[in-house]
């Protein structure tokens, strides 16, 4: 038999509110990045912090839907708004994404990036977007219906996107100064001709599978890493001959072989 303070606080837990559709944005790929999974109690605060994928990019959309497909063709949009930044290279921005929805059952969704000095608010109200409980029984039962076709189409996007990032990574890493002045022109040249043609790709291959960007991916870190490799020895063996710290020479040239991989 239970003693009354513990049936007030299960009656208290019954009557809390939950998500009924898991909350999130568009991430490049088509993907949706879920902020606060399906049936989360509110209220609730969540933060995710993302970059961007390519240089100088000044207009920041940031779609917000509701469902449980991993595409966002597949599930409801319930706001855009734009955010600012200043033009800096691919992946320099740390933009701090937080889903907050408090007892009124409103999401509000903030963006900030603090190295650049740049915030935003919004909220997100879309009574005309809302879907009846029939719609979200059926999102959730073809969620369940295509789950292994989702999960081959996200890491079809994953796999591209890393590819993406990497020639990005690459194309910044023959352009730094200090990594620049150890490369000769042809290394440059070689590696050069690689994201080229890398990008292209994916240009005209706008669907393809894991594998192929995968294939691409070794292509470019085939002729990359050597030449990294290669410059990392040079300067070892160059501080031997001048005495400096070896192993700090070493632990610098890992650093920016992983910085940029």
């Amino acid at each position: 038999m239970l003693s009354g303070e513990i049936s007030e606080k299960v009656q208290d837990l019954k009557l809390r509110e939950v998500i009924p559709l898991s909350l999130g944005l568009e991430v490049i790929g088509g993907i949706m990045e879920i902020m606060i999974p399906r049936n989360t109690i509110f209220p609730i605060d969540m933060e995710k912090v993302f970059t961007t994928p390519l240089d100088n990019q000044i207009n920041i959309v940031i779609n917000v839907y509701e469902g449980e497909r991993q595409m966002i063709r597949d599930n409801n949009l319930l706001g855009t708004f734009e955010f600012k930044i200043p033009p800096v290279p691919a992946g320099v921005p740390h933009i701090k994404i937080n889903f907050q929805i408090n007892d009124d059952g409103i999401l509000h969704v903030s963006t900030t990036e603090e190295i650049l000095g740049v915030n935003k608010k919004v909220k997100i109200i879309n009574h005309r977007g809302r879907l009846s409980n029939e719609e979200i029984e059926r999102m959730i039962k073809e969620a369940e219906k295509y789950k292994e076709e989702d999960k081959r189409y996200k890491k079809n996007a994953e796999a591209r996107n890393a590819l993406q990032t990497y020639a990005y990574n690459m194309r910044n890493a023959i352009n730094d100064e200090e990594i620049s002045l150890k490369l000769s022109a042809k290394e440059k040249k070689e590696i050069d001709e690689k994201i080229d043609l890398v990008l292209l790709w994916l240009d005209v291959n706008v669907v393809a599978e894991q594998h192929d960007f995968e294939k691409f991916h070794r292509l470019v870190s085939s002729v990359f890493n050597p030449i990294i490799i290669k410059m990392i020895k040079d300067d070892v063996e160059s501080d031997v001959q001048h005495g400096t710290d070896v192993q700090n020479k070493k632990n610098e040239g890992s650093s920016v072989q992983q910085e940029y991989s």
